[in-house]
């Protein structure tokens, strides 16, 4: 193979692998995804323009310890949390901004601020293509031991057409 061969062969090699990325980033996910987690609650979240402008979460975390000086921690034992938590992001509102979710995979975290104890959120999540996503979500309490991880799965959902 002469040397012009070779160049030419690598250059069309190399476009096919960038002409590959390129339409993994053109993998558009806006719409409304719905799902459960491992608890059976349920999670929803919303996608326009790339970023996550909506997250629904219904999630149960039970804490290993009494919370001295919190609301809601009982006396005598540890405390069981259930919530309902839904999320609104805008780009205008400092600390609120929306996350960018890119195709594979994506991460959000926000604290959550309860009368318990104030929490840390963590939801990651893989797309396996352009209709399924399934992820972790990671809730940790700050300031008082508590840690639950459960997994979730979720798809898109279509509209309907009339």
């Amino acid at each position: 193979m002469t040397v012009r061969r070779l160049v030419i062969a690598c250059g069309l090699i190399g476009g096919l692998h960038t002409v590959a990325f390129a339409q993994q980033d053109a993998v558009s996910l806006d719409g409304s995804w719905t799902g459960r987690t491992a608890q059976g609650q349920s999670i929803a979240f919303r996608i326009e323009a790339g970023s996550m402008r909506m997250l629904d979460l219904d999630w149960t975390m039970d804490l290993e310890q009494l919370c001295p000086g919190r609301t809601g921690s009982a006396p005598g034992g540890p405390g069981r949390i259930e919530r309902g938590e839904i999320y609104y992001f805008h780009p205008q509102v400092k600390g609120s901004e929306p996350p960018p979710i890119r195709f594979p995979t994506f991460t959000v975290s926000r604290g959550v601020d309860i009368p318990q104890v104030p929490i840390t959120l963590v939801l990651s999540g893989s797309f396996g293509s352009d209709s399924t996503v399934s992820g972790e979500m990671a809730l940790t309490a700050t300031g008082c031991s508590g840690r639950e991880t459960l997994t979730w799965k979720a798809g898109r959902k279509t509209a309907s057409v009339r």
